[in-house]
């Protein structure tokens, strides 16, 4: 089994994301809505913690696909390969989450009202994160707001805005080689292989790590330029 399939294989098979996400969402329940703590994976694709086989985007990421050049605005698609190793792995994340509206969100992030997705998409929930303080000894260090669209059949598109830079995962992504894509004119680290796509950018002082699974390539470049404008 070469690493394209080894990929579809946990992600499309072994995942449910719909299932997983009320799984989780249920985790969080403790105490009143304001006092939950979860101890999960903040992203779809990590849901399950005692995920058996997990695959590492690592250091060894090579470029081989340049997907298009717009010379008129000088925009170059770069999608990096992943090469993947098998590897057993757990996180456990101790934090608060919150539910929010897409209003609420909007208010804070109003380029996020723009988003193209696939019309079979729709806003599955909206979560704003929260982790341990040490300095307070409470749960409001503001991490981050996660936003998931879920198409069904196990597609679903990740959002995640960062407060921090780097996106806590059970599987790493180091971006450190790989080559930069360039959309009107940001440097964004985009990867992947049929229809299982990964973007780590910075945009507007937002930092934004964004996954997907079961949209095509065109789609995935649709919905960063309609971020990235």
């Amino acid at each position: 089994m070469n690493n394209e399939d080894k990929l579809n294989k946990v992600i499309t098979n072994d995942f449910d994301i719909t299932n997983n996400y009320t799984s989780i969402r249920k985790k969080m329940e403790r105490g009143n809505k304001m006092n939950k703590i979860f101890k999960y994976s903040l992203v779809p694709m990590a849901i399950v913690i005692t995920l058996a086989s997990v695959f590492l985007l690592n250091k060894r990421s090579n470029t081989n696909n340049v997907l298009d050049s717009d010379v008129k605005n000088n925009d170059v698609i770069i999608v990096n390969s992943i090469d993947n190793n098998s590897d057993n792995a757990k996180l456990d994340i101790d934090g608060r989450s919150e539910d929010i509206t897409t209003d609420d969100l909007y208010k804070i992030y109003p380029l996020l009202k723009d988003i193209v997705v696939p019309n079979d998409y729709n806003i599955n929930g909206i979560i704003k994160c929260y982790l341990f303080n040490d300095d307070t000894g409470k749960y409001d260090k503001l991490y981050g707001y996660n936003i998931i669209y879920s198409g069904g059949n196990n597609k679903y598109i990740d959002i995640f805005i960062l407060i921090a830079t780097k996106r806590l995962r059970c599987f790493s992504i180091d971006t450190g080689k790989m080559r930069n894509s360039i959309i009107n004119g940001n440097n964004i680290k985009i990867m992947g292989e049929d229809k299982n796509y990964y973007a780590i950018f910075s945009y507007n002082n937002i930092n934004f790590d964004i996954e997907t699974t079961g949209i095509s390539e065109g789609e995935f470049i649709q919905l960063i330029k309609s971020i990235v404008k």
